[in-house]
């Protein structure tokens, strides 16, 4: 099998499993992006675009707020200070002074919406206004529970809860809501799950149908149907709305999750994520938050249970085989990743937790979350059409000399196993070294590990260090000596 003799081997983009018996695929904790690189052998041409896979931002904890856990994070309106907002448990927090500012009952996740001078939130079928010095409750004799809000055009926009209708306020004046301002979005007899805005639209994401809506120029109607803008497929669960790359996405009452811009819904899910979406057990327990880091706008989804998994807005084509790809994120010890809830404020994403009232900045360039070690780890398969070809080596093509210049992470550990049975058992851990700092010849190689077999080998790489991780690709059986 001399085919095999320095055959480059490249990590898999998108997290990928299925309840069915077929190996994972698993790219944890890392933002895969395309990078021009040359072959290793020297004087090779290029080669076009290739796959590199770095570290998701790390954890620092900015602030502990109460016994949490977060329920919801906001920013207020330039008009009340401009400052992070969060719900711990059942109380809201000034995050830069821990004030208390006024009690969410309840344990649902608090929703907002702002003005320039106002911001609201519903929790528990209730609405709350901020004054700048307190929450307190919205009273309407008009107004029943409310589910979710809005804002759009001057005017805020409650949902009522388990009802078809919503309610809308005077112009700047959030609680102030007469008899007569409700509509009904009536395409499709089904409750409405969440709002949300788009281009200067309305979006009601109903249990069966999405509806849009405009603003009119008539006082007593000021909201109106598009007409032949809306699409028969519902939302599963109200905290999976989010907007992101210039689109709201959402999870699907068929338990697919789709974007939409200005045309019509796109899936961006993979069956591997909607297979995910399938066993869990609370689907209307589905959270979701957006964020963008270097370059990379990202729609995070917690599946309760389940595990959470980032979806790459930048890596969407126009063809459906260009979905985008999604990564697994988890937290030291979790199978998922204890940000619930995120905000950003002066270009800083704030992560609530979702045990503890601790709020969290995620920060390019740690390579830690708190104290806890940050975990990526990639996954490739090398296929074996017959035979018993040996792998005398792998070697990870990766950045090296990483080392800090003392410990933790002055000589930092990758480690790699394999699995010959589609990942049903794997071999012990076996290490390597990334380089002691500015080490940058070192290499990470394995030797000796047995003969392959058909269909062939999946082959896990992972580090636990605090040290930035890089990972390009694996080569089997280089024939060049290690140094």
């Amino acid at each position: 099998m001399s085919n095999l003799t320095g055959m480059r081997v490249a990590f898999f983009t998108d997290a990928f499993g299925r309840a069915f018996g077929l190996p994972d695929a698993h790219l944890v904790n890392q933002i895969s992006e395309a990078t021009p690189l040359r072959e290793d052998r020297p004087g090779a041409p290029a080669v076009g675009l290739r796959e590199i896979h770095y570290s998701r931002p790390g954890l620092v904890a900015a602030w502990s707020l109460g016994a949490g856990p977060i329920r919801g994070l906001a920013v207020a309106p330039p008009g009340l200070g401009g400052g992070l907002l969060a719900v711990s448990g059942p109380a809201v927090f000034d995050a830069a002074t821990g004030a208390t500012l006024g009690t969410i009952p309840g344990t649902e996740p608090a929703r907002f919406a702002t003005s320039r001078s106002q911001l609201v939130t519903t929790a528990g079928g209730s609405a709350w206004l901020f004054d700048g010095t307190a929450f307190a409750a919205v009273v309407s004799d008009a107004l029943p529970p409310v589910s979710d809000v809005a804002f759009l055009a001057g005017r805020f926009v409650y949902v009522g809860a388990g009802s078809d209708t919503f309610w809308y306020s005077e112009i700047n004046d959030a609680a102030n809501v007469g008899g007569l301002n409700f509509a009904t979005a009536e395409s499709n007899p089904d409750a409405i799950v969440a709002v949300g805005v788009l281009n200067e639209e309305l979006v009601f994401f109903g249990a069966a149908s999405v509806e849009f809506w405009q603003t009119t120029a008539d006082a007593n109607a000021p909201f109106q149907p598009i007409v032949g803008r809306g699409f028969q497929r519902g939302c599963a669960a109200r905290g999976s709305v989010a907007f992101a790359d210039n689109a709201l996405f959402w999870v699907g009452d068929n338990r697919v999750v789709y974007r939409v811009g200005p045309g019509a819904p796109i899936r961006v899910s993979s069956s591997s994520i909607e297979d995910r979406l399938r066993q869990c057990a609370d689907i209307a327990a589905v959270t979701a938050w957006a964020a963008t880091f270097e370059g990379h706008e990202l729609y995070l989804l917690n599946i309760p249970g389940i595990g959470a998994y980032a979806y790459d807005c930048s890596r969407l084509g126009a063809r459906e085989a260009d979905r985008g790809e999604w990564s697994e994120w988890r937290s030291w010890g979790r199978d998922g990743f204890r940000g619930r809830f995120a905000t950003v404020l002066n270009g800083v994403t704030y992560v609530g937790d979702d045990s503890s009232g601790t709020v969290w900045t995620m920060r390019v360039g740690v390579h830690a979350d708190g104290a806890d070690p940050l975990v990526r780890q990639a996954s490739a398969f090398i296929k074996v059409e017959e035979g018993t070809p040996r792998c005398n080596s792998l070697v990870l093509h990766a950045v090296m000399g990483v080392g800090n210049a003392v410990d933790p992470g002055a000589n930092p550990i990758v480690e790699m196993r394999w699995s010959d049975d589609g990942g049903r058992t794997f071999t012990d851990w076996r290490k390597a070294s990334l380089g002691q700092g500015g080490r940058y010849a070192t290499r990470a190689v394995w030797r000796r590990l047995d003969c392959m077999r058909a269909p062939g080998r999946l082959v896990e790489v992972r580090c636990s260090e605090p040290v930035e991780v890089v990972f390009s690709h694996l080569e089997l059986n280089a024939t060049r000596p290690a140094s």
